[in-house]
């Protein structure tokens, strides 16, 4: 089992500079996180789109979800959560009212976070 963040970084004048947000969240991750994927992401200007993988060792539903609340609460709040059965996801969109555990990442537009089972 593992966790997909999904992060859109906005404001960085290129995939450098926004990869400096993700390096330092990678780092208050569990061990073993990283990037599979990075790219530009043309739907908003000066974006770039981040897939990373959290690894999550086997454990109870009720394990699980204080997993996820854990580590989206490493980064920013609110975070929208949703509960399918086995699906579980929990999605950040940037707001006025949006607050963010570092001033580094201010510049985080969207996050998702899901299981990956």
């Amino acid at each position: 089992m593992a966790l997909s963040l999904t992060l859109i970084i906005s404001n960085k004048k290129d995939l450098q500079d926004a990869l400096v947000v993700v390096i330092e969240l990678i780092s208050r991750l569990p061990q073993g996180s990283g990037i599979t994927e990075q790219s530009a992401y043309p739907k908003f200007e000066s974006s770039y789109k981040f897939e990373i993988l959290i690894p999550q060792r086997p454990c109870s539903d009720q394990e699980l979800l204080f997993h996820m609340a854990t580590i989206t609460s490493l980064i920013c709040e609110p975070w929208t959560f949703y509960w399918r059965g086995q699906e579980t996801e929990l999605i950040f969109n940037a707001a006025e009212s949006a607050s963010y555990t570092a001033p580094i990442f201010n510049t985080i537009r969207w996050a998702h976070l899901q299981t990956l089972r």
